[in-house]
């Protein structure tokens, strides 16, 4: 975060277990970099990796768009 120009876009592509949520995680990244970001867009898996019923562990991909303030 600390190379993206103030207004510039970020991609976060997290594979992560419950432990930390996700939006604590990037907010706690930018905090260290002494910069602000705004969530723009949240994702998940693409198509090619379907979320199975059964297998809660494949749910776990997401991808969050951020502009860096």
């Amino acid at each position: 975060m600390r190379l993206t120009k103030a207004g510039g876009l970020a991609v976060a592509c997290l594979l992560l277990q419950a432990v930390c949520p996700v939006d604590e995680l990037v907010s706690s990244a930018a905090a260290q970099s002494g910069r602000s970001i705004q969530i723009l867009e949240r994702r998940g898996a693409g198509r090619d990796h379907p979320e199975l019923a059964l297998v809660p562990e494949t749910g776990l991909s997401q991808v969050l768009v951020l502009r860096v303030l």
